[in-house]
């Protein structure tokens, strides 16, 4: 996938508006629509969640819930670069396996049935199960339920801009 593309960004944790890290880009986003991805389980790490990609057919599996977000064309290469930040994304590789998250071109399925293309931040499976298991998906429901994992690894940004 070309790193000069700008496809929007499926975000599913603390990137979600009006969560912790919204603050990071809530003035460069051109449209917000809420999504979901499939295929992947998701994990409590305290401060934030961490998804991993798994079979369809994965018994555990449930649909993530996030939002789909397009940033403004002008502050795009910014936006990309700290989130790549953020999650510890090596930009110039941005799909290695060496780092806490990985950033990798997945569909995102729409309310209307359709699906678009999107960037998603995916993690390590050893970090991630280390974590509570999510069964429904939904970083936004992470209190209604007991917390019960252990410390997560702290994110750090990896590289500059």
């Amino acid at each position: 996938m070309p790193l000069d593309l700008q496809l929007p960004f499926f975000v599913y944790g603390t990137l979600r508006l009006g969560e912790s890290n919204s603050q990071l880009w809530h003035d460069a986003i051109a449209l917000n629509r809420p999504g979901i991805l499939r295929a992947a389980l998701m994990f409590d790490l305290g401060p934030y969640p961490m998804i991993i990609e798994t079979e369809a057919s994965e018994a555990e599996s449930a649909p993530i819930t996030g939002e789909l977000i397009d940033v403004v064309s002008k502050r795009y290469t910014q936006i990309l670069c700290t989130l790549d930040l953020l999650e510890g994304v090596d930009s110039l590789n941005p799909e290695s396996d060496t780092t806490l998250y990985r950033r990798v071109a997945r569909d995102i399925h729409l309310r209307d049935g359709n699906f678009v293309t999107a960037w998603v931040y995916f993690g390590r499976v050893e970090i991630a199960r280390r974590g509570r298991f999510m069964p429904h998906g939904d970083w936004k429901r992470r209190f209604q339920e007991t917390h019960t994992g252990e410390a997560a690894p702290q994110r750090q940004a990896s590289s500059d801009c």
